[in-house]
């Protein structure tokens, strides 16, 4: 993969979510505190958490809470039944995934396997099927733009491009250029030059993002930074 990103094995996902259902003490932890809003605070002060990652001995275990339980508590028992169907067993549920893509689940849901299968496992043909089951229920620039960035970080460059260059298409039809949602795009497009080596192309495409991001979010907003760092990078790789 172009990428590197975090993941663990099928074995640890569905260790952890064992360790999840089994561990009382944090289950009790959030009926107790009705004030934590994302797991994350549980994972900072719960000793049976660090505990866990001791005995597992392994730190990609709390990455994994950190990243995949990152979120609102109220949608854990969401989350948690993926994990059980996909991997309960400690490998992956192929017929159960071969159901889902015959007769998909409800679009929520379909979405947040697909992107199980992107941010964790890194397996983005997998993610890349199930978005293409659900494509007709999404928005289509929404469609678009998942699978312009599947392609990117499977190193499909060119598909990836003319998937965001439909994408662009509509948003600037429908939303207009100086919409947050198309300085989006203009910024996934500039990646994919960068990545391409088309470095003057992707400083013009994260210059339009900075500038719409600017007028429209302001200069204090994180988009707007991600905006300034994208362009650093391109500049760095620039040698400037």
């Amino acid at each position: 993969t172009m990428l590197t990103t975090y993941s663990i094995s099928w074995k640890s996902f569905a260790l952890m979510n064992r360790l999840k259902l089994s561990n009382p003490r944090i289950a009790f932890a959030i009926r107790r505190y009705p004030g934590i809003k994302h797991i994350c605070e549980l994972q900072l002060h719960l000793k049976a958490i660090k505990e866990a990652d001791a005995r597992l001995g392994s730190h990609s275990y709390y990455e994994f809470f950190r990243k995949y339980y990152a979120g609102a508590t109220y949608t854990l028992e969401g989350r948690l039944d993926d994990l059980r169907m996909i991997c309960g067993a400690g490998s992956l549920n192929t017929e159960f995934l071969d159901n889902v893509l015959r007769n998909p689940l409800e679009l929520s849901r379909m979405l947040r396997i697909a992107d199980l299968f992107e941010e964790h496992v890194n397996d983005y043909q997998i993610a890349i099927m199930i978005t293409n089951v659900v494509r007709e229920s999404l928005e289509p620039a929404d469609a678009y733009r998942r699978m312009g960035i599947l392609f990117w970080k499977q190193g499909k460059l060119e598909e990836s491009l003319a998937m965001h260059q439909q994408a662009l298409d509509i948003y600037l039809k429908a939303l207009g250029p100086e919409h947050a949602d198309t300085a989006d795009t203009y910024s996934n497009m500039a990646n994919v030059l960068r990545y391409q080596g088309k470095l003057e192309e992707a400083l013009a495409m994260h210059q339009k993002a900075l500038d719409i991001r600017l007028k429209a979010l302001g200069s204090d907003h994180a988009d707007t930074a991600t905006s300034c760092n994208n362009i650093a990078l391109v500049l760095q790789n620039q040698g400037k």
